[in-house]
């Protein structure tokens, strides 16, 4: 910064600022304002200084660190947005939600680091691709040899068929024993199936379709979808849970308009009040 702003080199020459102050400004002084910024480190105490630079340039106010805090633990320091805070803030409630636990902002960054290198690592596209090709090739081979094996030896792919001669009541009971194991079969498929469909329709399941669950999130967008009386949401995205308005033990059914999202405690409240 000195050799783009040399009056602050000289300053620091001449014992006009200290070498600490000067770092305090870097991110903001320039030729043309090096007089202004070179006179508040000359009067003014160094919390002042680190003031007028997170005034005059916010971001730059906090450089961007990595020191040992113990053996095997560093500490991070970095300037963000609120968009970018927010973000994490989803992440980390998406997280949560999934692991039904308190996910820590170091366990949320840590996830999403390891998904990109794991996702765009060259080195490890690269083993995806060559064991995909490696199964895609080895199961091309078992698919010729089969073929092969089959073009070899058709006859042990068909019945074995006698010469003897078939006479007409042989092949009139043959013909009728057909028929009649075919009945059997489908009258036998036929009340298996309405078995099964009385089966459904007896037992009712607290398994909601995942269709109609994306509809509620979609819906409320995943929050908590509680008003209280003053007309305030609650909005929570944590710890979420799909509530029956009219409760499942009482037949409520598991359609969109029964079905609400609500936060674990509102959730809670609504069992124990209502």
């Amino acid at each position: 910064k000195s050799a783009e702003v040399p009056a602050l080199l000289e300053a620091i020459r001449n014992g006009s600022t200290t070498v600490s102050k000067a770092r305090k400004i870097c991110s903001v002084v320039t030729v043309r304002n090096s007089k202004e910024w070179i006179e508040l480190t000359q009067y003014c105490s160094t919390r002042i200084v680190e003031k007028a630079v997170a005034l005059a340039n916010p971001r730059a106010a906090v450089i961007e660190s990595m020191k040992y805090v113990s053996a095997d633990v560093l500490e991070l320091k970095l300037a963000v947005s609120e968009e970018w805070s927010e973000l994490l803030t989803d992440v980390k409630d998406l997280m949560s939600q999934k692991s039904q636990r308190a996910v820590s902002t170091e366990e949320a960054l840590f996830q999403l680091m390891a998904d990109y290198k794991r996702k765009h690592n060259p080195v490890a596209k690269a083993e995806r691709a060559h064991k995909k090709k490696a199964e895609s090739h080895l199961t091309s081979r078992s698919v010729v040899s089969a073929g092969a094996i089959a073009a070899k030896h058709p006859d042990e792919n068909q019945n074995c068929v006698t010469n003897r001669p078939v006479n007409s009541s042989e092949s009139s009971n043959i013909n009728h024993s057909v028929g009649t194991e075919k009945q059997a079969r489908g009258v036998q498929l036929q009340t298996v199936q309405e078995s099964e469909t009385q089966l459904r329709s007896a037992i009712r399941t607290r398994y909601i379709p995942a269709n109609v669950r994306h509809q509620v999130a979609s819906r409320d967008r995943g929050q908590c979808a509680f008003v209280d009386r003053h007309g305030k949401r609650c909005g929570s995205k944590r710890w979420i849970h799909t509530h029956h308005v009219i409760h499942f033990a009482d037949g409520g059914a598991h359609t969109p308009e029964n079905l609400e999202t609500l936060c674990w405690a509102h959730h809670a409240m609504k069992h124990r009040f209502n």
